[in-house]
C-alpha cells in the first residue's frame, strides 16, 4: 500500500471513529420512523425479544457501562472495528487471490 493510501485510508478511520464516538452520543433515545409507526398503529403488540437481546452490543450500547453516552459510543468504537477489520481481511483475501493467479497469456486473443 502506497504512503498516500495509508494517510487516507488513517483518516478516514479517524473520521469514522470520531463521528462513531464523538456524535453517536448525542443520537435520539427516540424509536426510529419504523419502530414510531408501528407502535402509532399497535402492530408492534405481538412483538417478542430478539433472541440476542442480552448481546453485550444490543440497542446500540455497551452492556455494563452506566454512562448512556458513553455506552453508545463505545459500541459505536467496536462496530467500527469490527467493520474495518471484515473490510480489511476481505481485501487482503482479494489481492492475495489475484497475486497467485497466472498472468493471462498475450499470445491467446481474449474469449
Amino acid at each position: 500500500m502506497s504512503r498516500r493510501t495509508a494517510w487516507f485510508v488513517a483518516a478516514g478511520v479517524a473520521v469514522t471513529l470520531v463521528l462513531a464516538f464523538g456524535v453517536s452520543r448525542y443520537a435520539s433515545t427516540e424509536p426510529d420512523g419504523l419502530e414510531r409507526v408501528a407502535a402509532d398503529r399497535a402492530l408492534d403488540t405481538g412483538e417478542e425479544p430478539h433472541p440476542l437481546a442480552d448481546s453485550p452490543f444490543a440497542d446500540y450500547a455497551t452492556r455494563g457501562v452506566g454512562d448512556p453516552g458513553l455506552a453508545t459510543g463505545l459500541a459505536g468504537v467496536v462496530g467500527v472495528a469490527a467493520c474495518f477489520a471484515l473490510a480489511g481481511g476481505l481485501v487482503w483475501l482479494a489481492t492475495a487471490t489475484a497475486r497467485r493467479r497466472p498472468a493471462p497469456d498475450a499470445d491467446r486473443a481474449p474469449t
